[in-house]
């Protein structure tokens, strides 16, 4: 093949490949990942309160007629099936700075308790003493990421 040809044949090659060998800009991805393993709750006592896989350590005490504030956080692991320690502080994210991601939450028994809130802060509203379950579930979009297991709360 000739020099000219051979020239040519690139020319060629490039201009079907997109030009100037550069590669074409990549297509737009998705938002960044986001893996949800368990759950934090601190309340404004710093009671805390954690998810770990089928069952929580700690559950919150809501005063009848009174809120409790609770300030909502989330790990990407879970830890081992035997090690019920709390997960690292460092390792604590928030949803604020998952503008696509909702937290869903839903009480058992209304009339014993109700929420209030967004996905950084909630609030439990003691309606009258009893005891009920909290659900909480993070969406992204149409996709359930994690649905931690209930949470067990007393109004006393």
């Amino acid at each position: 093949m000739t020099r000219t040809a051979a020239t040519l044949l690139l020319a060629l090659t490039l201009a079907a490949c997109g030009g100037d060998g550069g590669g074409a800009a990549a297509p737009p991805t998705d938002a960044a990942p986001l893996v949800v393993a368990e759950m934090v709750l601190v309340d404004e006592s710093g009671t805390m309160m954690y998810s770990h896989r089928d069952h929580w350590h700690g559950f919150p005490v809501v005063p009848a007629g009174r809120q409790l504030a609770l300030q909502q956080f989330f790990v990407a692991r879970s830890s081992g099936g035997d090690d019920h320690e709390p997960p690292p502080r460092g390792e604590w994210f928030s949803l604020a700075a998952h503008p696509d991601a909702e937290l869903r939450v839903v009480v058992g028994d209304t009339t014993v308790g109700r929420w209030s809130g967004d996905k950084v802060r909630g609030a439990l509203d003691g309606r009258r003493a009893g005891a009920s379950v909290v659900t909480y579930v993070v969406r992204r979009g149409a996709t359930t990421l994690k649905e931690v297991p209930p949470l067990n709360f007393v109004v006393r």
